[in-house]
């Protein structure tokens, strides 16, 4: 599969799974699958199994979603937190605010 046309679904199969990850933690398939006391695996209960496998299994795609660097290569540099339209210089604009400009005659009350 060329890499653009990974990029391009690789997210969006990764969405669909964790849809499907989280229905499978929850009602009704976690009452038809996971909760049950047997089979016990190392001594452990097949429902504390089952929740243990699919945190491993959502770490493991995380983990292959970061190797990708998927998420990464669709941020643009420098675009969180920035605003180009907004003052440069923290006092740039304080002119205004310390009455530069205001009609002298507004500020005296007699």
């Amino acid at each position: 599969m060329p890499a653009s046309r990974l990029r391009r679904w690789a997210p969006r199969v990764a969405a669909i799974y964790f849809l499907f990850a989280t229905a499978a933690l929850v009602w009704p398939l976690y009452p038809w699958l996971g909760n049950h006391i047997e089979p016990r695996l190392l001594g452990l209960p097949w429902s504390l199994v089952y929740v243990l496998l699919a945190i491993a299994s959502n770490f493991a795609v995380l983990l292959v979603l970061y190797r990708m660097r998927l998420v990464d290569d669709l941020e643009l540099p420098g675009a969180i937190g920035a605003d180009p339209g907004g003052p440069q210089t923290p006092d740039e604009g304080a002119g205004q605010a310390a009455g530069q400009g205001a009609d002298p005659g507004q500020g005296s009350h007699r």
